[in-house]
């Protein structure tokens, strides 16, 4: 007996969807870097592509959180997501955030001010204005780029899924192969880290 497929779609070969890579390159962030800001910004900027901070870990922290002189940063159990990860945890300064040390130092307060809707507009104005002057290639920042990029240039540096877990706050290094695990050639993280 011959069985009839009757499901036309099972005869189409569909490519694999490609995972979106919203990871920034070097000279991107160079460009970001080199722009007029305000320090809340600046500070968001640095955190969460140096370090693999969360936004809301950013927008919930103090800038006594950050502690320069040691080169560590404190996550603090009402700052770390609460959903899912660590609820606290020291996230140890890169060779980026290290030769920006000064930048935190002697301040005080919440890093972003509580109106979070006008640090979103001006980071939108920012990038916005880097676009038109054809700096950057997108016109809004993209979704969760920071941390992405800092995933991926952090794990193809150490080689190591769990240090990277750690540094970002996940309590499995399997999160970090599954999402972040971007393969990123010797030249593109060499180049991240060395901003």
């Amino acid at each position: 007996m011959e069985l009839i497929e009757r499901n036309p779609f099972r005869k189409i070969t569909a490519p694999r969807a490609r995972p979106l890579r919203n990871i920034l390159i070097a000279s991107e962030m160079e460009t970001l870097l080199e722009a007029e800001m305000a320090d809340p910004i600046r500070a968001w900027l640095l955190l969460g592509g140096f370090s693999g901070l969360r936004s809301i870990e950013i927008r919930r922290m103090d800038w006594q959180d950050v502690d320069a002189k040691n080169g560590q940063i404190f996550v603090r159990p009402d700052v770390a997501k609460q959903t899912d990860g660590l609820l606290e945890r020291i996230v140890d300064f890169t060779e980026p955030l290290k030769k920006r040390a000064d930048f935190f130092q002697g301040r005080s307060g919440g890093i972003v001010p509580k109106m979070a809707s006008a640090f979103y507009k001006e980071r939108k104005r920012l990038v916005a204005g880097l676009h038109i002057e054809k700096k950057l290639p997108w016109p809004d920042f993209p979704d969760n780029a920071l941390r992405h990029s800092f995933a991926t240039y952090h794990l193809a540096r150490c080689k190591s899924a769990p240090q990277t877990a750690f540094q970002m706050g996940h309590t499995s290094p399997a999160m970090v192969q599954r999402i972040y695990a971007v393969p990123a050639a010797r030249a593109d993280w060499e180049a991240w880290w060395a901003l």
